[in-house]
């Protein structure tokens, strides 16, 4: 997530949350506010090569 936005997804979030194509550019936190686990994840890994 460069600059923490939504830069792709793949079907399986999709079908989980409801992300759509529009949701590509925005940020990731406005995003996934339903889910504070998926962006408290992110944060915890995100040195590493992680992806949601």
């Amino acid at each position: 997530m460069p600059n923490n936005r939504i830069i792709d997804f793949n079907l399986a979030l999709k079908r989980l949350i409801g992300v759509k194509k529009q949701h590509i550019g925005q940020p990731a936190a406005q995003v996934l506010a339903k889910w504070p686990e998926i962006v408290r994840l992110y944060h915890t890994h995100e040195k590493s090569d992680f992806s949601v």
